[in-house]
Order: structure tokens, then sequence, then C-alpha cells
């Protein structure tokens, strides 16, 4: 056997060792970083904010609980500071509040209740807030400066708004009972991209990962070319990509064959390539989550 077979036969038995191994190990083994997440316990009356560590046997651990708020949501880590929607346990007002080495910011004050938020730090915050039985989609800059209202109508409150790299904001409006991702400027130009709900941006912006129809979607921006990911499934609020954008947790309701069966929320990974899904039982075991409380998924690094 000449040398350069015996290189193309090493290189085929070892992608052989390789695949073989790789379909050994289950979901849970793949899996790295770890989830944000908003919970209250038994011992705890306020929520606060715990991880869930993916790595190490799904260890929950409690990451944030200050007493002077006693609701907290949509945990996002940005440049290792920990970002989350907070309400304020004496005087009810809600914050978008900045967690930086152990000290508190409210980088935004309000009365009236902020529902959910997307932030680029040293660049914009874009937030849905409810005024006068209604709700609107703000935006401020992270430097500081005035609110100014991005969009007035009926918004999808419980998909989260997106700051694209252009500075664009992706949301979800309601039109005639059907939900619509579009994507408005600063100066107000408005287009409309695909019908769903729970938008995720991923492959550097050119793809959207979203929700319609009881299936998990994937639409590429470019050709607006819309593939189906999974189906039969019901998702509760916007999900979250891995930050290798290989999985997606999600908050899902799911069938559970008791006596005479029932429907159960559950916290779920699952592998976009794959489609293998399982729930995870640190957060099924222990979680007390108040409804629209978002997640987010770190690296170790």
């Amino acid at each position: 056997m000449k040398r350069f077979d015996i290189i193309i036969f090493l290189n085929i038995f070892l992608l052989f060792i390789i695949s073989n191994f790789l379909q050994g190990c289950t979901l849970k083994d793949k899996l790295t970083g770890y989830l944000l997440i908003p919970m209250s316990t038994a011992l705890d009356q306020n929520v606060g904010i715990f991880t869930i560590d993916l790595k190490n046997n799904e260890q929950l651990n409690k990451y944030f609980l200050d007493k002077k708020y006693k609701y907290v949501s949509f945990p996002v880590m940005k440049d290792g500071n920990l970002y989350c929607i907070a309400q304020n346990t004496k005087d009810n007002y809600y914050a978008i509040v900045e967690i930086k080495e152990n000290r508190v910011s409210e980088i935004i004050k309000s009365d009236r209740k902020i529902i959910s938020y997307s932030i680029e730090p040293n660049e914009k915050i874009v937030f849905i807030q409810e005024q006068n039985s209604r709700s609107y989609i703000f935006s401020k800059s992270a430097q500081g400066g005035r609110i100014t209202r991005l969009y007035d109508g009926e918004i999808d409150e419980e998909s989260k708004p997106i700051i694209d790299s252009d500075g664009s904001v992706i949301f979800v409006s309601r039109d005639d009972r059907i939900f619509n991702i579009k994507r408005v400027h600063d100066n107000g130009e408005i287009k409309s991209l695909v019908n769903g709900r729970y938008p995720l941006l991923m492959n550097a912006g050119t793809d959207l990962i979203y929700y319609k129809s009881r299936s998990i979607m994937r639409y590429n921006l470019s050709n607006r070319k819309e593939k189906r990911i999974k189906s039969d499934i019901t998702l509760e609020e916007t999900p979250v990509l891995s930050p290798d954008e290989k999985y997606l947790a999600f908050f899902e309701i799911d069938y559970v064959s008791t006596f005479g069966g029932e429907w159960t929320d559950f916290l779920s990974i699952m592998s976009l390539n794959s489609r293998e899904k399982r729930h995870i039982k640190a957060y099924n075991k222990a979680r007390i989550r108040l409804t629209l409380s978002g997640i987010d998924w770190v690296d170790n690094k």
C-alpha cells in the first residue's frame, strides 16, 4: 500500500472513530456553559437570578439576589456584566439594572412596567413598555440622552426586541391576529420580514430563528428561504441560542403521561442539527418561575 493510500485510510478510520464516539455521547455530554434564569425558591420570597451549570451535572446556584427588588427578569450577560429588569420592593417602580463588579446601577427607571428589552453596552438600549393600556418600543442611547419612541402600534409583548449590528431593531407586531416579524430603523422606516414570533438572530445576523405554527423555523434574510427545524412544539417565550449557535434553550409546554395526563412547562434544550431534545431536570425540580421571565446562555470562558 502506498504512503498516500495509507494516509487516506488512516483519516477515514479516524473519522469513523470520532463519528461513533459522538453518536455515543448524549446531548447532556455535549453541552457547555451555564444558563441564567430568574427563579425563586421556598426559602426566598423574592425572585433572584440563578445559574444552571450544564457541564457540572446541572448544578443550581444562586447568582444574584437583592432584597431591594422583589422581582427580576430577562437576565443578559454582556462583557462580563449582568443586566436585568427589576421591580423595586418598596416603591414598586421598574428599572433596567446593571450589576458590575458587585455594584448595582439603575440605568433606566420608570413607574410604568418594563416588559422586555435588548441592550448593546456603550451603544443603545431598546425596551418594550406599557403606557395607557398599550405597549410601545422605546430606544435610549447607552451614553445617556433622552428616550425616544421607535414604534407605536400593536406589539407582541412576549417576543423580545433585538438590536441588529446596523442599529436597527427587530420586533414582532400583531396585525389582525397575525404575528409579523419586522425591522424598524432609527429614522422610523419599517420593513416586514416574515410571519412568526420569538425571533433570534444567528449566523452573524444573516438568519432568523423563530416560532410559527407550533414549529421552530429558520429564515435566511438574503434569499428569503424558510426552513422548518422542529415541529410539534409549544413555546412560551423567546428562546436563547448557545454561544456556539448549535443548541437552543427554551421554555415549552409539553405533555406528561401521568394519571390521565397533563400539560406541564419545561426548560428544554434542543440540538439545531440532530433535533435531539432534553428537559433540564435541575430547573424542573426546583423552579418557581413567573411568566415571561427570560433566559440567557453564557459561555464558561
